[in-house]
Order: C-alpha cells, then structure tokens, then sequence
C-alpha cells in the first residue's frame, strides 16, 4: 500500500479481511483520511494514489504502523504529525530517533517529539546510503521510500526475512527496480534504488 501511495501507482492487495482489527485495517483508514482512494471489493482491495495530504493522528494502539506511515507521510503535502507511539522507542530499535535520523539524511524534514514525529512532506529526496539499525520494519520503510528517490541504499537489510522474507520479491513483481547488494559502494550509491 505504501509503495502504491509513495509512487502514484495503483495495486490490488489480496487477503485483508473487512472487519480485522489488524493494524492494516487502521492503515487503510488513516491513508483514506490523507486522500487516498480505497475500493474495497469483494476478495481484494484497490488502492489508488490521490493527492495525499498531511493529518494528525495517533498510533497508540498500531505502533507497527509508524515507519510506513512516516514514508507516505513523506510524501504527502503539508505536515503529518504523528503521536501516541513513545513505546515504539522500545522496538527493535528506538523507531522514533531512528526514522528521524535516517529520514533527515534523505532530506526529508521530520522532527522528532517525546512521542512521535512530524513529518512535512513533499521534499526532493537526496541519494543517500541509509542504515535499518537490524529493524526489518525501518529496512522496508526505507526500501519503500527508495522507490520514489533517484537512489537509496539500506544497510543491513536482510533483517527483512524476520517477518516478509518474500518482500523484495514481491515489490519485484510490482515493478520495482531493487537488489541485494554485496560489499556496497559508492557506484551502488548513485544507480537506481535499492536494498
């Protein structure tokens, strides 16, 4: 959905259930208030980009949901502000301090708050070489917000197969241009996005 959204593609996404309580369900409602168009249909969803726009929102109860919020948000005009997640410094990694610090290096303009982030969005992207800090929800936020960056590389990224091990492939097959890297250097650096 993220990837949809961040580089104004559609896709259809098989196998969320309608009425889950599952922090998808949130995530569909939260971009829908940003602008963009869901259609829920019988065994899929279609998610549409629309001109996504900044919102205030609280992810208490979906903390999993702030590194791809931060990465749409990104992307969206005007400012996210994003709150109700300080638990989220207790995750794999300090989610907050690290999507700040990760995100600033690309030139986004985020800052950081005791319990969350804002997020103005809408800046060109830098190239720039970019850690996941052994996050695999940091790794894929960044590898998603490569997509729409004329390059991103993100350490340390295999730490994705500790919940999608499939993801690379998967956004693969949606179209995007992205590769393992062994021994990365700055060559890598200036090419297409990758992971």
């Amino acid at each position: 959905m993220a990837a949809a959204l961040v580089t104004g593609s559609e896709v259809e996404i098989e196998g969320l259930q309608r009425d889950t309580s599952q922090g998808d369900a949130e995530l569909i409602r939260i971009v829908e208030k940003m602008g963009a168009h869901i259609e829920r249909r019988t065994r899929c969803l279609r998610v549409l980009p629309g001109d996504q726009e900044g919102i205030d929102v609280d992810l208490s109860n979906t903390p999993d949901l702030l590194p791809p919020l931060v990465v749409i948000a990104s992307r969206a005009e005007g400012t996210t502000r994003i709150r109700g997640v300080e638990h989220a410094r207790l995750k794999e990694s300090d989610r907050i301090s690290v999507l700040r610090s990760e995100l600033q290096k690309l030139g986004v303009r985020v800052a950081e708050t005791h319990d969350g982030l804002e997020i103005t969005g809408g800046s060109r992207l830098r190239v720039a070489r970019t850690s996941s800090h052994g996050d695999h929800r940091i790794a894929m936020a960044l590898a998603v917000l490569g997509l729409c960056s004329e390059g991103i590389l993100v350490q340390d990224a295999e730490c994705i197969s500790v919940s999608y091990p499939s993801f690379v492939e998967d956004l693969r097959a949606l179209g995007a241009k992205i590769r393992w890297v062994q021994n990365p250097s700055d060559t890598d650096l200036a090419s297409a996005p990758r992971v």
